[in-house]
């Protein structure tokens, strides 16, 4: 006869799912072990370091066929268990095919077991780090030249992992709601822009998390991943399509790859994608900050990459994902998403990832602020560059065509290091979702080759409205950003802009103290703009656009944005 004996070892790793724990088969006359394994099981053994002696009474005997199996299924178990805390794992971001961000220090973290020594070797450099209680790891690699010649990134500790194909040059995060989410394969010309669409140096990785998790995420979520996709036909579909169009761009001009890290959710407001240290940087939000800490459960969420605490699978576990639209993703309806909650599953799980700065597209679902969509902004660029520690970093917007909050976007402005692609003339007022996502994502890398890159002889914005001087019947708008001058134009869907040879527009609004506006006469004189009204005897407020399809540009081609000089 035989019996089972466990005992517990000082070895287990916080939080695991049982105490690390020993087998041992003893043979009931000699009371001593014959067998033993040190090493971790579901079941937690309350006597730490010692073997409880076992006999008649305390254990139960087994046959010699069922101590076997039972070995069996228990040795399985082992190295099922083991396998979930003793290998060294890297955080969300880190996978093959993947862009480091040139230039700067590049962290790379991970977790492995307790006390465990991990060196991380890339590009000639080996950087190491030993974990601590909780088995979190970081290293940070001296600043990397671009690279265009595949390379591979090993993390060793008590096991190995190598990451492959991996690029140095430019990475951008991305994101926003539904107009940053929709694919390639919902854009204008849609299957010559797939067909074209191989650059082997344009990467993009999606951040995912599954909907359990994310609609749990009450505080920053540590888990989560990146599936790093090459730009091919095949896989163009799958890409963001601002972001696709804003990457081509930049590998272009740049002649370095390009990472495009991407986190979106449609029908989403900007308060969701906001940390509480943004809420808590504008004294305007601290309002939220009680919903943001009002959840009840504390504790950190942590998602084992491809797999939810409730066994359901991510997006990335689907074998057609990566070949398809952009992943699907049902969250709780966008209306009774908490502050907070998107940055903890999507945003955070990758900072702080070296990136060179955000692009962002979204606002449609705040239309109803306002003003204070401005003090919004404010919160979401401070939180988010007080987090990734990378300093005021580049945050590129588009200026919406046909929200509310459009002149709140305008003031955003004065942020430092933003800047806004306006995309008035990329939609007829009427669709939400402007097919036109080339323009859209070319004017944002307009931005970041001007703005960022230092590129000469790049134009990136068109006029912004800057003051209004009341001259009797008439108001007179100054511009910034017309060196070259202005013109009235038109655009339909992909072709150039085109001049419109006129001496003047009705695309403006004139009103008097009556605050009722009409549609105004508008006169390009100079650097200027004058509008007026026979309706209007004393003006004191204008706003742009109307209603009309002809747009103020200046002679780059690039349109005026939306504004008002009142604020009504």
């Amino acid at each position: 006869m035989h019996y089972i004996a466990i005992t517990s070892v000082p070895h287990a790793p916080p939080n695991s799912a049982g105490s690390v724990a020993a087998l041992a088969i003893v043979e009931k006359t000699q009371s001593r072990p014959c067998f033993s394994i040190k090493t971790s099981v579901a079941e937690s053994c309350q006597e730490s370091g010692r073997f409880r002696r076992c006999d008649a009474g305390s254990a139960r005997a087994f046959s010699n066929r069922q101590v076997k199996e039972t070995l069996f299924f228990l040795l399985a178990g082992i190295i099922c268990q083991t396998a979930l805390w003793a290998e060294v794992r890297t955080a969300a971001p880190f996978g093959d095919n993947m862009v480091l961000q040139r230039e700067c220090v590049v962290p790379v973290w991970g977790t492995a077991r307790p006390g465990e020594k991990v060196t991380v070797s890339f590009a000639g450099q080996d950087k190491s780090a030993t974990t601590g209680d909780d088995g979190k790891w970081m290293v940070k690699l001296d600043p990397l030249k671009a690279c265009k010649t595949p390379a591979e990134l090993r993390i060793a500790g008590v096991d190995d992992i190598t990451l492959k194909n991996i690029l140095v040059g430019e990475v951008w995060f991305c994101s926003g709601q539904s107009n940053m989410y929709l694919g390639v394969g919902t854009v204008l010309d849609k299957d010559r822009e797939m067909a074209a669409a191989d650059y082997p140096l344009l990467r993009q990785a999606w951040v995912r998390n599954p909907p359990d998790i994310i609609n749990s995420a009450k505080q920053p979520v540590t888990g989560g991943n990146c599936n790093w996709k090459l730009c091919t036909p095949q896989s163009a579909v799958g890409f963001s399509a601002v972001a696709y169009f804003f990457g081509r761009e930049l590998m272009k001009e740049l002649d370095v790859p390009v990472g495009l890290i991407v986190s979106a959710v449609g029908g989403t407001r900007i308060e969701p994608w906001t940390n509480r240290e943004g809420f808590a940087a504008v004294p305007e939000l601290k309002e939220y900050i009680p919903q943001v800490d009002s959840w009840p459960d504390e504790s950190t969420t942590t998602a084992t990459p491809g797999q939810s605490t409730t066994g359901t699978p991510t997006a990335d576990s689907s074998p057609a994902a990566s070949l398809s639209s952009p992943p699907a993703f049902s969250p709780t309806p966008a209306s009774h998403l908490h502050p907070g909650q998107l940055y903890n599953a999507l945003v955070h799980p990758v900072v702080p990832f070296a990136i060179r700065g955000v692009i962002w597209y979204q606002g449609e679902n705040n239309a109803g602020d306002g003003p204070v969509y401005f003090d919004k902004m404010r919160g979401i660029i401070t939180g988010w560059r007080q987090v990734w520690g990378q300093g005021d970093f580049p945050f590129y917007f588009v200026h919406l065509a046909y929200a509310p909050v459009r002149d709140a976007q305008r003031r955003a402005l004065s942020i430092p290091n933003t800047g806004m692609a306006v995309n008035i003339d990329s939609s007829d007022g009427r669709n939400i979702h402007p097919p036109n996502k080339q323009d859209t994502g070319k004017r944002l890398a307009l931005l970041a080759l001007a703005k960022t890159y230092g590129k000469a002889g790049i134009a990136c914005e068109g006029p912004l409205y800057k003051e209004y001087k009341i001259e009797g019947n008439r108001i007179r708008l100054s511009f910034d950003h017309v060196s070259g001058g202005m013109m009235w134009g038109q655009k339909k869907d992909l072709e150039p802009v085109s001049e419109i040879k006129s001496d003047s527009s009705n695309n403006f609004q004139i009103a008097g103290e009556d605050r009722k506006f009409v549609v105004a006469e508008a006169k390009i004189e100079g650097d200027c703009v004058v509008i007026s009204s026979p309706q209007v005897s004393t003006p004191v407020a204008v706003r742009y656009p109307a209603s009309g399809r002809i747009f103020l540009y200046n002679r780059d081609f690039l349109p005026a944005g939306p504004f008002r000089t009142d604020q009504w």
